[in-house]
């Protein structure tokens, strides 16, 4: 996890009778100088298509900050879908 420019890791411990995760999560946080939502809740892999084509239309000057985050952040590790359920309750299939 990186907060405050600080990266803190955390050890994986992988059983080898339990299939390895295949999960990543993405966060996408951008800020533009308009003051209205560039999209509603993505619930759909059709809403998500349509968010990115929005997020892509953004000028560059109208866009002020744009920061990509991913957990896990070592390219080598993944969440299991339980991790990724404990981690992110809140978080809804899109597929």
């Amino acid at each position: 996890m990186n907060v405050g420019g600080k990266v803190r890791r955390q050890a994986l411990k992988i059983s080898e009778d339990v299939d390895p995760g295949s999960y990543i999560i993405v966060t996408l946080i951008i800020g533009t100088e308009h003051d209205q939502p560039l999209f509603d809740t993505v619930q759909t892999g059709e809403g998500l298509k349509t968010a990115l084509q929005n997020l892509g239309a953004v000028s560059t000057e109208d866009l002020l900050i744009l920061e990509l985050l991913w957990n896990p952040q070592d390219s080598k590790e993944s969440l299991t879908y339980d991790e990724m359920l404990v981690a992110y309750p809140e978080l809804g299939a899109i597929a």
